[in-house]
C-alpha cells in the first residue's frame, strides 16, 4: 500500500463521522483536492474508492460488534439507512441481514450429508 493510501486512510477513520468531504481531507493531508485527486490518480485510486474501502472495514467491524444499521449507516455518513444497504450489498454482494446471518452458521460453511 502507497504511503499516500495509508494517510488517507487514516484520516478518514478518524474523521468518518463527520462525512468527510475530499477538500477538508486533502487540507488535513498538506495538500489540495486537486492534488490529492492526481496523486491517488497516479497510483491507480480515487478518493470514493478509498472512502468506500475504509466505509467497508468500518462497517463490518461494527456489524461484529452487533450495532444496529441505523446506527452503523449514520456513524459512516450516509444520509440514510437505505443509501448504506445498497453500498454493503455493491461492497459484498449479500445484505447485511444476509451477512449477519453469514456470520452466524460459521461464515456460511454448512456441511450437511
Amino acid at each position: 500500500m502507497h504511503w499516500i493510501e495509508r494517510k488517507l486512510r487514516d484520516i478518514l477513520r478518524n474523521q468518518m463521522a463527520s462525512n468527510p468531504k475530499m477538500d477538508e481531507v486533502a487540507k488535513a493531508m498538506g495538500m489540495s483536492g486537486r492534488t490529492l485527486r492526481r496523486r491517488l490518480t497516479s497510483i491507480g485510486t480515487s478518493y470514493q474508492s478509498e472512502l468506500d474501502r475504509v466505509r467497508q472495514e468500518l462497517a463490518l467491524s461494527a456489524m461484529e460488534e452487533a450495532k444496529s444499521l441505523a446506527s452503523i449507516a449514520e456513524g459512516l455518513g450516509f444520509n440514510d439507512s437505505s443509501a448504506f444497504y445498497k453500498a454493503f450489498r455493491r461492497w459484498t454482494g449479500m445484505t447485511p441481514s444476509e451477512y449477519m446471518r453469514w456470520r452466524s452458521v460459521g461464515n456460511g460453511f454448512s456441511f450437511s450429508a
